[in-house]
């Protein structure tokens, strides 16, 4: 038994042996047959060179989408260049701004989904032309042509392509920049002298444009339909209409509907883009499974016949329609909504110098009041101060951090509700306080996000559903892990009971810090002394630090630290703003530089200058109305491009059709009109589905934004009016588009060519 093991062990060792050996000579085989050591003739050149001709407006197709990606991408860094030179807080391009939303926030904002709708197009134009040329290279296919060649050809293409629209992109981009900074010297009513543009803008865009079509490359290996080789020979597959549980993703798809919308009503959701995407998810299944449902319910009607050339076309292209039109619609949600919100409530809130109440704010104690006594006297200051409290939130910022224990804590102000009633009444002499329902133990509270109304509504506290935020009285705990089960006890859960998004004291963080938080006047006297027995480190007791840490007692300076005790708000006459900010910068900064609040995060100061907030919130605004305008233009030409790809794809087949259709009877005018129905499916159903959804969005961020009833009317006037260009595009384009069809596929000169091919 063990030699016949050894023997067939032996025999399949050979056999393997011999099989390798085979498949080495077949290699070298295909080797030397494919292998060519000589030089192309001039008729293979002039055969590649016609060929090419014979496809070039599908390439000039690919080639004007690439010069577009690279004219936006360019213009859009050149802008961040031109307004970071204006904007206080912003040096080199980093991935995320550091100030509110800052001008580079704003940027990456845009960029993210700008990248992800390019890389589809392109996805969707490359194939498209190879597809086509891949049909023009048929014969050369046929005749033998060596992969290698046909492969070194089609690279060649789609690097020139790619250099010509780096090239005219950049040119172009330059150009845009110029009419941008004319536009922004009008906005700002000043004249600025812009820096030339730099020479890390060409090569980030270069960089941005290589990665794109790095993905774009790798997006295309997973488009299972895609056989360059076997293109010519793509059979077109009819599509069947699913028969199990409609109903069940019907209401699936409802659910998922009205629950983004829903969400999207909440403040602590950040008006999150992925919102939108559930939105998606569940407008494909109602389109795929509810239009379905419906097409098999009128196949059982009396009128199944009547209408079935109508419908015909759904029938067997019922997964295809859906997606088209799941993908129309995303397109135009994002660009009437998504984008056109922010550029719009930019325009329509109010002026930045409302958004500032005081020339300066400062966060200060006892030991500073020389210093304010001594601007007072010498400038003739308007100094007042209230009392406060540091307040810390567990996590300030929005990005999914899994498995981290130390989280970036959230800073803000601390008041009293007095303080808060008094702050209004300084605001609005018409005002009358009421009552706001706090409670004597901390628990209920009242927020005011110190944000503008272009701003997205954002909650003070980032850590898990954000409803209830995660407060703590005093400085951050640099060491405290969020995973700890003390994290109620350092960080009680407090109930938010009353929210508004306004300034009491100046918007110098855009809502992502020193907001107001109100506590009632009984807890916050209680607030005031809690720093006496909190260990700095963790949040602790002095008796739980000691217990884990060994701490004796409260040392002043090592275990237990005050912090800010006084809100100071300065006004002052306006030809002594920068002579103050000169001292702030001398005298006041050096007093607190080695603060634990400053310390511990670069974007708390101990002072803030109006003068510089409303400068930047100019320039912040006018890169967000020139950033997402790009992006709203980009999507209009991505929705064209996008139906004009599906037609042409799908021209060959109809004009099959309207062969065998003219030869059973059916007139060209009923053709025609069958043809046109088609078309304009796509654009009617995206229009209507898209202004529900944008009217339903748009209602849910007016209310998340505490939007009042004028800034409402503001938006409206020139929102409709953005939807009303938009849609006027469209469908101008989906007009011209179906002449053009209609041409193709009707006209006499066309159907006697398609004779020809010998396709009847």
């Amino acid at each position: 038994m063990l030699d016949e093991l050894k023997k067939d062990w032996k025999e399949a060792g050979e056999q393997s042996k011999s099989s390798r050996v085979k498949d080495r000579e077949a290699r070298e085989d295909k080797r030397r047959r494919e292998s060519f050591t000589g030089k192309y003739s001039g008729l293979f050149y002039r055969i590649f060179w016609k060929n090419f001709l014979y496809s070039w407006k599908d390439y000039a197709l690919f080639v004007i989408c690439s010069i577009m990606i690279c004219a936006v991408t360019f213009t859009l860094l050149g802008c961040y260049q031109s307004l970071s030179e204006l904007h206080s807080d912003e040096g080199t391009l980093v991935l995320f701004g550091t100030i509110g939303e800052g001008i580079q926030r704003i940027l990456v904002n845009a960029m993210f989904p700008l990248g992800i709708c390019t890389i589809f197009l392109l996805i969707y134009v490359l194939l498209f032309y190879l597809k086509k040329r891949m049909l023009s290279y048929g014969m050369l296919v046929t005749l033998g042509i060596r992969r290698k060649a046909l492969h070194t050809a089609i690279v060649i293409e789609i690097g020139i392509g790619i250099m010509l629209s780096m090239i005219c992109g950049c040119l172009l981009g330059n150009v845009l920049i110029l009419l941008i900074h004319r536009g922004m010297c009008l906005l700002l009513e000043e004249t600025i002298i812009f820096s030339p543009v730099a020479g890390k803008i060409y090569c980030g865009t270069i960089f941005i444009i290589i990665v794109i079509y790095v993905l774009t490359l790798l997006g295309m290996f997973f488009v299972t339909d895609f056989n360059p080789i076997s293109a010519s020979a793509r059979i077109v597959q009819s599509e069947r209409l699913p028969e199990k549980r409609l109903k069940l993703f019907i209401i699936l798809g409802a659910v998922f509907i009205a629950g983004s919308w829903i969400l999207y009503t909440q403040i602590w959701n950040f008006e999150k883009v992925s919102l939108i995407g559930v939105f998606s998810i569940g407008l494909y299944l109602i389109l795929r499974y509810g239009g379905a449902d419906y097409l098999r319910k009128q196949k059982r009607g009396k009128k199944y016949l009547e209408r079935l050339m109508d419908r015909n076309y759904l029938y067997h292209k019922s997964s295809t329609t859906a997606k088209y039109l799941t993908g129309l619609i995303i397109i135009h949600l994002c660009a009437v909504f998504y984008f056109a919100f922010p550029m719009i409530s930019s325009i329509v809130s109010e002026d930045p110098e409302n958004l500032f109440p005081y020339d300066f704010m400062c966060m200060a104690d006892d030991g500073d009041d020389a210093f304010f006594q001594e601007l007072e006297d010498k400038y003739g200051a308007e100094i007042i101060s209230y009392p406060m409290v540091r307040v810390v939130s567990v996590d300030k910022t929005q990005e999914v951090k899994a498995f981290e224990r130390l989280l970036p804590q959230g800073q803000n102000i601390g008041i009293s509700e007095t303080t808060y009633h008094e702050l209004k009444k300084a605001l609005d002499t018409d005002y009358q306080a009421r009552l706001l329902g706090l409670d004597e133990n901390g628990e209920k509270i009242c927020i005011v996000h110190q944000q503008d109304q272009s701003v997205k509504a954002q909650p003070i506290d980032w850590r898990n559903t954000k409803i209830n935020p995660y407060i703590h009285i005093g400085l951050p705990c640099e060491e405290f892990d969020i995973n700890s089960f003390y994290l109620d006890y350092v960080f009680p859960n407090r109930k938010v009971i009353k929210d508004e998004i306004g300034s009491l004291t100046g918007c110098y963080r855009r809502g992502l810090l020193e907001n107001i938080v109100v506590f009632s006047d009984e807890y916050f006297q209680e607030a005031q002394e809690l720093w006496k027995d909190t260990y700095i480190k963790d949040g602790y007791s002095i008796q739980m630090s000691y217990e884990k840490y060994g701490w004796p007692e409260a040392i002043p300076g090592e275990t237990i630290l005050q912090g800010p005790t006084k809100l100071v708000l300065i006004n002052v006459d306006e030809k002594y703003i920068d002579s103050i900010t000169q001292e702030m910068k001398q005298l006041l900064e050096e007093e607190h530089y080695e603060d634990f609040e400053l310390y511990y995060d670069s974007e708390i100061n101990c002072w803030y200058s109006s003068k510089e907030a409303i400068q930047d919130i100019k320039s912040e605004r006018i890169m967000k109305a020139i950033v997402n305008g790009f992006v709203i233009v980009v999507l209009a030409v991505t929705g064209i491009i996008f139906l004009l790809i599906k037609m042409l794809s799908e021209l060959d087949e109809k004009k099959e059709r309207s062969v065998f259709l003219d030869r059973m009877g059916m007139r060209r005018k009923d053709r025609i009109h069958l043809l046109k129905k088609e078309i304009y499916l796509f654009y009617q159903v995206p229009f209507v589905i898209t202004t529900i959804g944008a009217i339903l969005f748009s209602a849910a961020t007016f209310y998340v934004r505490r939007y009042t009833t004028e800034i409402i009317k503001q938006y409206l006037i020139r929102g409709i009016l953005v939807w009303a260009i938009y849609f006027m595009i469209q469908w101008i384009f989906v007009w011209m588009l179906s002449k053009f069809i209609i041409r193709k596929v009707e006209d006499k000169n066309e159907r006697k060519s398609f004779y020809k091919k010998g396709n009847y």
